[in-house]
């Protein structure tokens, strides 16, 4: 065929099946289009792009139906860059420019339900609002390659926390090592316990520790006596994250027998991770005892005030050092409570001994004894005596 009989045939025309091409890719991205000739002759050209991340298999083309393929590169690229760019295609048939759009878009991971998560933050929102999971996704494979493709710096400590058998302490440091939430504090909202039983008080009773959560993060805390004293029993040995109410509230129950205290006052720590709670627990004595008055004139009266723990009749035994002071009996018989009284007098003698002596103010001794099943109860009470009454 001569070059006359060629140009008095139909030309070429080249058609695409794609006018542009958008894209959003986390990774390298492969797609086809497809060209045709709608005119004569036969179709040949080539396909180009001014951007290297765009190639094409085949780059040259021969026929009237040819499906090109190309193949995007983003490994230059960083998540949220875009490229614009134009496909070119040049033929004996006419040119085509396809515009082109890529968007590189952060590498996603999708959950069970379908969403997909595209960064750190993203997934430790999701893992508040579905704990379970989340911490069945961080065990699992895609996670960890997930992880690679985002280019996560420290998949070494990943490796190594994802082997603690408690996923979800895993997941809790994990969260702490990439800056995305902090520690998880408990405070408990009383430290100083005091417990007052009573002088036969011989039973066990309950009493709790509240503790509240800083957020609902992971706890995992001993719980646990220092001095393992007798008389404590805990109700666990670990605070945990279950303990915890919607309020981000948790009660420790421990109990108190007072059987298996020793000694009248007795003291034990009990400790919650870091928090330290004292428990001082103090029994009655058999009896309390009181003096009407601070202080008493030379010439007065007053009287000791009894208060019986012993929920029995006690009998009191009382007597003093100072002449001063005069009971009518010196036994008593007390039930609930008793004011017994005493009357303070200055004889001539005394009054002038203290003059000469020029001393205002003197003390007196008062002893009290009771005596119970338990053992002999016994209290020395001082009476301050003063402003000096003179006799003519």
């Amino acid at each position: 065929m001569n070059l006359i009989e060629q140009l008095e045939l139909p030309l070429p025309t080249i058609e695409a099946d794609m006018e542009k091409l958008y894209i959003e890719t986390a990774t390298s991205y492969t797609g086809i289009f497809n060209i045709r000739n709608v005119g004569g002759g036969k179709l040949s050209g080539f396909s180009q792009c001014n951007k290297n991340c765009v190639t094409f298999s085949p780059s040259e083309f021969e026929g009237n139906k040819v499906q090109i393929e190309y193949f995007i590169n983003i490994a230059a690229y960083n998540s949220g860059e875009v490229i614009r760019t134009e496909i070119l295609i040049a033929s004996n048939g006419g040119e085509i420019i396809i515009p082109c759009i890529i968007k590189i878009i952060a590498p996603a991971i999708e959950t069970e339900d379908g969403m997909k998560i595209t960064s750190l933050k993203e997934f430790y929102v999701y893992s508040k609002k579905y704990i379970l999971e989340a911490r069945q996704l961080f065990s699992e494979s895609k996670f960890k390659e997930w992880l690679y493709s985002i280019n996560y710096e420290y998949m070494d400590i990943y490796e190594y926390l994802v082997k603690d058998a408690n996923k979800e302490r895993a997941m809790y440091n994990f969260f702490i090592l990439n800056k995305l939430k902090k520690k998880t504090t408990i405070e408990v909202e009383e430290k100083n316990v005091q417990i007052k039983v009573g002088y036969y008080q011989r039973s066990k009773f309950l009493n709790l520790i509240k503790v509240k959560r800083s957020d609902g993060g992971f706890v995992e805390y001993d719980v646990k006596l220092k001095n393992n004293c007798r008389w404590i029993s805990l109700s666990k040995n670990k605070l945990i994250v279950s303990d915890f109410k919607d309020s981000n509230m948790a009660d420790v129950m421990y109990s108190i027998d007072s059987s298996k205290l020793s000694d009248k006052n007795a003291v034990d720590y009990i400790m919650i991770g870091d928090e330290v709670i004292r428990v001082n627990i103090k029994r009655e004595s058999l009896i309390d005892l009181g003096i009407s008055k601070e202080s008493f004139k030379f010439v007065d009266e007053g009287s000791i005030l009894v208060g019986n723990n012993s929920e029995k009749q006690v009998v009191i035994e009382i007597s003093t050092n100072s002449s001063l002071v005069r009971f009518e009996n010196k036994k008593y018989i007390v039930n609930e409570s008793a004011e017994i009284p005493f009357v303070i007098k200055l004889n001539a003698f005394l009054s002038t001994q203290l003059a000469l002596k020029k001393q205002p103010i003197v003390t007196g001794e008062i002893y009290v004894k009771a005596q119970s099943e338990e053992g002999i109860f016994r209290k020395t009470m001082y009476i301050t005596i003063g402003e000096l009454v003179r006799y003519s």
